[in-house]
């Protein structure tokens, strides 16, 4: 049972600065706060507050070229032992490592960085057992164990999944592995930076169901660092606001949420995207209106999209079996001129390869893309089209992917990202290439001299926000979403969304918005479809599938959305969705 006068861990004026050629910059500063045993502590900011570097100094993991300056980071595994000060121990000592991934473990916020692309999934959950507990690497009953733990936070077909490398899993099934890895050891206490952003709503509703049922039989403490306020409401104790490396406000769940002190806390809980916001002044893409459909023909018409994928599996020097997945099965839908579509689903579902199929970044199996530039203009089926045929509509249609740190090559100015669809169109004059930057940046609300700054200059908002300006830059018709502000905090999400919403308002752009998150899926949409194992489930107005869902998947889905009111923690059914693979 845990109280306040029994912290696992007690962290006292910890301060954390990264050390630059311009000066020392403190990413955390002066921050104090208890875990304590068995509870989950929440932390809560916007991007840039310390809320990582905070994390990460607790284990003594902070990237070069920061460090630990000051503090103690009181840590005791039980109620009656000395407390450990883990700010005192040399992060690369026996003491720390004996810690470090064993009694306490991290989940770190980007799988696709913090896992090795050249050893198999399996390999390197293995690695905490050779490490830990001493088994071998080649024993049965560990490899084993680590197929359990796969499928204990929702990866199927583990046994094949564990010899996978990071690059054949979707972004979601890669977090799974990163909380797998962090629970194999059985830690006393977890930190999790971050675990579900990537996650859709019935996967995080899986991973935090099992952070809970942990909670209660290995008396599990967790620290859980977050930008979903709503996640927050479902599972905290006790809620930590930080901004600019300090601690503004901490205190129970329930007086966050209803009686917040400081301004910061109630701007935070005043951005929070809820369902049925749709017309309360919040921001909502609004779209010219829709026309009916007998006044317009459709921008795209996607008439029984297939795309088929050839994986294979099996041990690196034992037989290989290969498998045909259907990650798009035979897909058909309308998007008309000025609409938002939004298509949902988890993680694995297929929406992303839809997404990149529509724009043909890849080859579909079958079926046509159909394709109108104006309304008195001939169709073209882009599905058809060899790559010199594609390359006057790749300017019409465009992407802003999901992940702004990895999305944007970091050794290329802000120039040369933004301007780099229209050197590739043929535009080589340098002039034209920076006016039409320029402009770009302004559009999307950065100033014209970003332009020579390079991408880790900026915050996450702001990347997101290049990301934008590089796909508007060469004057598109129809712009793909994928998970666009899945990455933000609330703050800036709402900045993002509300500038998408200008530009749809000024330029007449049509969006095919790619997310699992529902609460902003359902403020920005026109129209929802929902993708299940490759196919659509359900497809309709947005106000008809959230109002009264028809399919017992999409039934599933709004069931799992967490609610942002601590209040009515538990109090809505949760509806799973088990059906036998379709096809």
């Amino acid at each position: 049972m845990s109280t306040e006068l029994d912290p696992i861990l007690r962290v006292r004026d910890l301060r954390t600065s990264f050390f630059t050629d311009r000066g020392e910059v403190r990413a955390v500063d002066g921050v104090s706060f208890d875990v304590p045993r068995g509870s989950t502590v929440c932390v809560v900011g916007e991007s840039g507050s310390g809320k990582t570097a905070m994390a990460r100094s607790v284990l003594q993991v902070v990237d070069r070229p920061g460090r630990v300056v000051s503090g103690s980071i009181d840590y005791r595994a039980e109620a009656e032992a000395a407390p450990a000060d883990l700010a005192g121990m040399d992060p690369r000592g026996q003491a720390i490592r004996r810690i470090r991934g064993k009694e306490i473990s991290m989940i770190f916020q980007e799988p696709m960085s913090s896992l090795s692309p050249v050893h198999t999934v399996g390999r390197q959950i293995l690695e905490l057992l050779t490490e830990h507990e001493g088994l071998k690497r080649r024993d049965p009953a560990a490899r084993e164990r680590v197929i359990d733990a796969l499928r204990g936070v929702g990866i199927p077909r583990a046994e094949e999944r564990i010899d996978a490398y990071t690059f054949q899993l979707s972004g979601g099934m890669r977090q799974r592995a990163m909380i797998a890895m962090a629970l194999i050891t059985n830690p006393r206490l977890v930190i999790a930076d971050e675990p579900t952003t990537a996650l859709d709503v019935t996967t995080q509703a899986q991973i935090l169901d099992l952070l809970a049922e942990l909670k209660e039989s290995a008396d599990l403490s967790l620290m859980f660092i977050t930008h979903d306020l709503g996640v927050v409401a479902e599972i905290a104790d006790r809620v930590v606001v930080m901004r600019h490396g300090k601690v503004v406000e901490s205190g129970p769940v329930d007086q966050i949420f209803h009686d917040p002190r400081h301004d910061y806390t109630k701007e935070l809980l005043s951005s929070l995207p809820q369902r049925g916001d749709r017309g309360n002044g919040r921001a909502v893409i609004t779209p010219r209106r829709a026309p009916a459909a007998a006044e317009v023909r459709p921008l795209l018409e996607v008439d029984r999209l297939s795309m088929e994928f050839t994986t294979s599996a099996g041990r690196r020097l034992g037989p290989r079996r290969k498998t045909v997945v259907k990650a798009v099965d035979g897909v058909s839908f309308q998007v008309r001129p000025g609409q938002t579509l939004g298509i949902v689903g988890e993680s694995g579902c297929g929406k992303t390869t839809l997404g990149r199929t529509l724009l043909r970044a890849y080859r579909p199996s079958s079926g046509a893309i159909r394709y109108r530039a104006e309304p008195d203009a001939a169709v073209v089926d882009l599905a058809g089209l060899g790559e010199r045929e594609l390359l006057p509509y790749r300017r019409q249609l465009r992407m802003i992917f999901q992940d702004p740190y990895s999305s944007l090559n970091p050794r290329m100015t802000v120039q040369q990202v933004v301007a780099e669809p229209l050197h590739a169109a043929g535009e080589t004059r340098r002039d034209v290439l920076r006016d039409r930057a320029a402009e770009a940046l302004r559009r999307v609300g950065l100033r014209p001299d970003m332009l020579n700054r390079y991408p880790h200059a900026f915050s996450g908002g702001e990347r997101q926000r290049i990301g934008i300006a590089r796909a508007l830059i060469t004057g598109p018709k129809l712009v793909v979403a994928d998970e666009a502000v899945s990455a933000l905090d609330v703050s800036v999400r709402t900045q993002v969304l509300e500038l998408l919403a200008e530009l749809q308002r000024e330029l007449g752009l049509t969006y095919v918005f790619v997310s699992h998150d529902l609460s902003v899926v359902e403020r920005v949409c026109d129209e929802v479809a929902v993708m299940y194992f490759g196919k659509i489930v359900e497809h309709g107005p947005a106000s008809a599938i959230f109002a009264d869902p028809q399919h017992d998947y999409t039934k599933a889905l709004l069931s799992a959305v967490p609610i942002a009111d601590p209040d009515e923690r538990g109090s809505r059914q949760r509806i799973e969705y088990r059906p036998e693979p379709v096809g």
